[in-house]
């Protein structure tokens, strides 16, 4: 069954890269401009004439005349091509759709579309997965007609299409007409079997993609609640994308402590795990990327401070503030007491003047916040590569 799911996935992206490359290419590129400046008659003859170019993206942008029209505020023309099949879960090439481009008045067009009630499809469940409504979700997968493992056209299955985007519905949930209820259309895409295994064209699992959401209050608790129950449903922690990142490289990126703790305390995290071409720990991330309660919590769970990137950073070299450097210096400075005295550290020599030096810079003064990056440096005496 492994083997035919991937056959599967070989050939959906085969065709569709089949289908855009025999596209009527200027067709397409009517379609989008007519959808950016708003020019209803000429949209709606191309889309009557071409009925397959609907879903199809500018080659520059990744944009689809929806999210063209959405963007632009073209409140027929979001209608129209919503009545005519355009699929509003699909995405830009920076990972916009429809709902996070549109203004409040094209959003409620877009939500009042996508409450309506229609027969149940593959499409249907595609779109009331992504949308977080459960009753949909569970009335189309009752009769077992629909694969539960369908994909839209980019490759997407309902579980990953619910994890990719509780960003966007964390900021419209209270104007839904339906309940946004993720958790709930996960339990029942569980239920029937959904592959946890399925990935996106980056190789990203469900757990990758949750580990990406969760940046307000409300979007954490809910991708916290999400992450609980793939681990415990067997969602592998240690798998990693085509960039060679585990989700605790991504939750630690985007500074998600909530989503890491579920990580750690639930499933099998390995929390000083590489990650990506220079092999990076979780906590050189965090600290890079500046998130220092994201720092703080690793570190309290017994990340090790010393380790060094194949780029030669560590955590202290990447530290841009004071405050974060002397977080780091500090935990720093208590490993180097945890040694046992009389055993050389890795890489440790003879080269007595440059530790002198590079010891005196890590106790230079550092009261303010300010960007310090690439002025410190690591002792090369305790650092150590796995």
């Amino acid at each position: 069954m492994n083997g035919g799911t991937g056959k599967r996935s070989t050939y959906h992206k085969i065709a569709y890269d089949v289908l855009q490359s025999r596209r009527p290419q200027s067709a397409v590129d009517s379609l989008l401009e007519a959808a950016e400046i708003g020019d209803d008659k000429k949209l709606m003859e191309l889309v009557s004439k071409y009925r397959t170019i609907i879903n199809l993206k500018c080659v520059s942008s990744g944009d689809t005349a929806l999210i063209t029209a959405a963007r632009n505020g073209h409140s027929n023309i979001v209608e129209y091509l919503m009545k005519s099949g355009a699929d509003p879960t699909l995405q830009n090439d920076i990972g916009e759709n429809a709902l996070d481009v549109g203004p409040p008045h094209i959003r409620d067009i877009l939500l009042s579309q996508l409450s309506k009630e229609r027969p149940s499809t593959a499409n249907r469940l595609l779109q009331a997965a992504w949308l977080g409504d459960s009753v949909t979700v569970k009335k189309n997968l009752s009769g077992g007609i629909i694969n539960v493992n369908c994909k839209n056209s980019e490759g997407l299955t309902p579980l990953l299409l619910v994890t990719r985007d509780i960003k966007t519905f964390d900021k419209v949930h209270r104007v839904m007409k339906t309940d946004y209820d993720p958790l709930g259309v996960m339990q029942e895409l569980l239920k029937h079997k959904a592959d946890l295994r399925a990935c996106d064209s980056n190789g990203r699992t469900a757990l990758h993609l949750i580990s990406n959401e969760g940046s307000s209050s409300v979007g954490a608790v809910q991708a916290k609640k999400v992450v609980s129950l793939l681990l415990q449903n067997g969602s592998s922690t240690n798998i990693t994308d085509k960039n060679g990142y585990t989700p605790l490289h991504i939750a630690a990126k985007n500074g998600h402590t909530a989503i890491i703790v579920a990580l750690l305390e639930e499933g099998e995290t390995d929390i000083d795990c590489r990650g990506g071409e220079n092999r990076d720990t979780p906590l050189i991330i965090s600290v890079r990327e500046g998130h220092k309660e994201t720092a703080e919590y690793l570190l309290s769970k017994g990340a090790d401070v010393t380790l060094t990137a194949d780029s030669g950073d560590t955590a202290l070299s990447v530290a841009k503030t004071s405050s974060m450097t002397a977080l780091i210096k500090d935990a720093w400075d208590k490993s180097i007491a945890s040694e046992p005295i009389g055993v050389p550290c890795e890489g440790s020599g003879t080269e007595s003047d440059s530790n002198t030096d590079i010891n005196t810079d890590l106790n230079a003064d550092t009261d303010t916040d300010t960007d310090l990056a690439g002025t410190v440096t690591a002792p090369f005496f305790i650092t150590q590569n796995n």
